[in-house]
């Protein structure tokens, strides 16, 4: 594999991300998303052609260029080079093992925002749950953390497998309830959130959970749980 100096590959990034800047787009996403970094004002779509066309430049790389390369990008001061540290990640599927989840859980545990907890859980932790069983184990630590977007992605880590009526149901189901009653708004709305994907694979699962907790749960975690189930079991979710 030829050597890749990450350094570089950082400045041509930012080099791109410059030529692309929108300051009113870069102002209003920084007051939307509350974050204490800089903005290029590039939006989403842009940043994922973006990680995908560096990884494709990058051809075959080594697992310590991948992350080398990440870490440098979530270690800046621009909001949306950490964003594509993510994306960039996830152009690696190969790279996202049991072994990266210390560096996925150092990540969660810097975030400062639900943008940015929320792609590192379902892009790059749903992949790492989804090859090994073992990893459920990180996610029952989370859910103890005094962090709260920690304890976010302790429960919406499973959002891509539940889709698609594969992960561990019960798992997420004692995490949920364990946190049905919390004040936090991104916790009320992460179980609300999983819930409602949950319900396009199982709606009856859903449901059930959903009545399991109902005089604990907010408002907005029972609003959130019951948008696509049938019309009959929302409205008896939310009498």
């Amino acid at each position: 594999m030829p050597k890749i100096d990450p350094k570089s590959v950082h400045m041509q990034i930012r080099k791109r991300l410059r030529a692309a800047h929108d300051p009113v787009r870069a102002e209003n996403e920084k007051r939307y998303l509350k974050s204490p970094y800089r903005f290029f004002g590039v939006n989403i779509p842009s940043l994922r052609i973006l990680a995908k066309e560096i990884s494709n430049d990058l051809g075959p790389v080594s697992r310590p260029t991948v992350f080398g390369l990440a870490r440098r990008l979530w270690e800046s001061e621009y909001h949306q080079e950490k964003t594509l540290a993510i994306f960039l990640l996830a152009e690696h599927p190969d790279c996202l093992d049991i072994k990266a989840l210390p560096v996925l859980e150092k990540m969660l545990g810097q975030c400062t925002g639900w943008d940015h907890t929320d792609y590192i859980a379902t892009s790059l932790i749903g992949r790492v749950l989804e090859k090994d069983a073992k990893a459920y184990g990180h996610l029952r630590k989370w859910k103890r953390s005094g962090n709260h977007w920690v304890r976010r992605a302790s429960l919406i880590s499973q959002i891509p497998l539940l889709r698609k009526g594969q992960g561990d149901r019960e798992f997420f189901f004692r995490l949920a309830a364990g946190m049905a009653g919390e004040k936090d708004f991104f916790i009320r709305k992460a179980i609300g959130w999983t819930v409602r994907e949950m319900a396009k694979a199982d709606p009856e699962a859903a449901f059930g959970f959903l009545m399991s907790i109902r005089d604990r749960a907010s408002g907005l975690t029972l609003r959130e749980g019951a948008k696509r189930l049938p019309e009959s079991m929302k409205r008896e979710v939310l009498a």
